[in-house]
């Protein structure tokens, strides 16, 4: 948990696969990311980037699980926070945050699966075309309700600027 507004996440990384757990080896059902469970009350975070599985329930995200009242900004218009690990969840999944409230992405990508954008790809007008037909290959985020390639679910003045999904969403049945 990162939370107040003295709290910084910097220059941090995740490799390994998460698991929602709790204290007795349970699942915990909320909050499940692959570099901060919740981050709250002004908590910021820059130069984030995940590229381990992320498994939860509810509130699972790449980058952080739940945001309120809090920011995942770029140190510059070069520097991007970024997943490419495979988000797995039930309720509020997404590639980077699964629930936003009152909270700012700003400059984040998701590609999942260990692929990263590169010129050659991003700049593919098939790739483009099948990026925005929601058909990439190149991600996945699979969750039930409230799925998203960067965000599963906003509210209040969530806000998220510059940002790109290289994959599609897959829905459990």
């Amino acid at each position: 948990l990162a939370t107040g507004s003295d709290t910084s996440v910097l220059w941090s990384s995740n490799s390994a696969t998460v698991i929602g757990r709790s204290a007795n080896g349970n699942p915990e059902i909320q909050n499940v990311g692959g570099i901060a469970g919740s981050m709250e009350n002004g908590a910021t975070g820059k130069l984030l980037t995940n590229v381990g599985n992320v498994y939860g329930e509810t509130n699972t995200g790449g980058l952080s699980g739940n945001m309120t009242d809090a920011t995942i900004v770029s140190t510059g218009p070069t520097s991007a926070n970024y997943n490419n690990g495979k988000i797995d969840g039930e309720i509020n999944t997404g590639g980077i945050a699964g629930q936003m409230s009152n909270s700012v992405l700003e400059h984040v990508y998701n590609t999942n699966e260990g692929k990263t954008l590169n010129t050659q790809i991003s700049g593919s007008i098939d790739y483009i075309k099948n990026a925005l037909n929601n058909k990439s290959e190149y991600g996945q985020v699979t969750g039930k309700t409230n799925t998203g390639g960067i965000a599963g679910q906003m509210s209040g003045t969530s806000k998220i600027d510059t940002a790109y999904n290289a994959g599609k969403k897959k829905k459990k049945k």
